[in-house]
């Protein structure tokens, strides 16, 4: 009898485990049997903007997403360009997946002058593929650069033009 006992807790524990380190737990029913766990860690990506730009990525198994680039002047060529000295900061968003091996993200961040004074929103969007077995991102994407006093989470807010990114690559840190 306590064999039995032992034997039935032993499964339902087993059965608990493997369903939610599969994707069972609460949040996970559009994620498919563990996705999130696939693409959650840490990232170095290359974002081809019309120059490379370097991007420190973390993806959450729950779907947050966090960039971080360098901390030098923003712009297409990443010198201030036309937009004089301006700097971005950390990008917070979330990532959705679209197909087996496939995800969105959408981030936003703040453009800010020499003083810390938010003057652009930028939002970006990308699609991304995992590749390699799990260890490379692929994808594209567009940013899109969003005055001040508008609502960069309204897609109605006007646009002051789009940047598209040509390519996007990606390393997982190990």
């Amino acid at each position: 009898m306590k064999k039995k006992l032992l034997l039935a807790t032993a499964c339902v524990m087993a059965a608990s485990l493997l369903w939610l380190g599969a994707g069972g737990g609460p949040g996970w029913t559009d994620r498919n049997l563990g996705f999130g766990q696939k693409v959650a860690g840490g990232w170095l990506m290359v974002a081809d903007v019309g120059a490379p730009v370097e991007i420190m990525v973390n993806l959450a198994a729950d779907g947050g997403a966090m960039f971080n680039g360098t901390l030098r002047p923003a712009g297409p060529d990443n010198t201030g360009g036309w937009m004089g000295t301006r700097y971005n900061t950390t990008s917070h968003g979330t990532w959705t997946r679209t197909g087996h091996n496939t995800f969105e993200v959408v981030t936003l961040l703040f453009i800010q002058d020499n003083d810390g004074n938010t003057v652009l929103y930028e939002k970006v969007m990308m699609e991304l593929a995992l590749k390699a077995g799990g260890t490379k991102l692929e994808g594209s994407g567009l940013i899109h650069l969003i005055e001040k006093g508008n609502d960069p989470l309204d897609s109605a807010s006007p646009v002051l033009f789009p940047i598209p990114v040509a390519s996007i690559s990606g390393r997982l840190i190990r």
